[in-house]
């Protein structure tokens, strides 16, 4: 049935070997943001770390 065939399609499909990089953009002379420098949640671990002392 139709149910079936769309259950088992690979809904990333990817070529075996493929690396997809990051795509970064910014104005000339600002750094990018990354992923590594954004970090939304370092803040409330502060907080928190404050809080069991």
């Amino acid at each position: 049935t139709l149910e079936t065939i769309t259950l088992n399609i690979n809904d990333f499909p990817r070529k075996d070997g493929i690396v997809i990089e990051p795509v970064l953009s910014a104005p000339e002379g600002v750094k990018p943001l990354t992923d590594d420098a954004v970090k939304p949640f370092a803040g409330l671990a502060g907080l928190r770390d404050k809080l069991k002392e």
